[in-house]
């Protein structure tokens, strides 16, 4: 990775650090509280008979929430970079049965074919 992209990670991450406490009403109006996304996401994962469910760059965990309830027999975990946004999910995680890992989706800390399903609620950017 470039310098350059290193800078801009960093200065991503900073950001999302600072803004972690807002970081759900920031983002209120974006794809994971959308109601009717979660509810095809959900329904499509039980069609399909997914037990365990991976999001890569959860944030605060807000589309995991609403997918646990959707799934409450599946594992959930959400996988973030911003050690901030996982506290805020873990202040926000009331039913305490989603895993919530610090760690980047260029490397993910699993095993091959650890999750039936990985999703992104939200969207990600390029740095590069």
């Amino acid at each position: 990775m470039s310098s350059r992209s290193d800078s801009a990670i960093k200065i991503q991450r900073r950001y999302y650090t600072e803004t972690a406490e807002r970081y759900d009403h920031m983002h209120a109006h974006e794809g994971a509280g959308d109601p009717s996304n979660l509810k095809y996401v959900a329904a499509l994962f039980q069609s399909a008979g997914v037990q365990s469910v991976l999001e890569v760059g959860c944030a605060t965990g807000r589309g995991l929430r609403a997918l646990q309830d959707a799934l409450p027999n599946s594992l959930i975990c959400g996988l973030e970079p911003v050690g901030a946004l996982l506290r805020e999910a873990n202040k926000a995680n009331d039913h305490g049965r989603i895993s919530w890992i610090q760690g980047v989706g260029e490397s993910l800390p699993f095993a091959d074919r650890s999750f039936d399903a990985a999703c992104e609620f939200q969207y990600l950017t390029s740095c590069a």
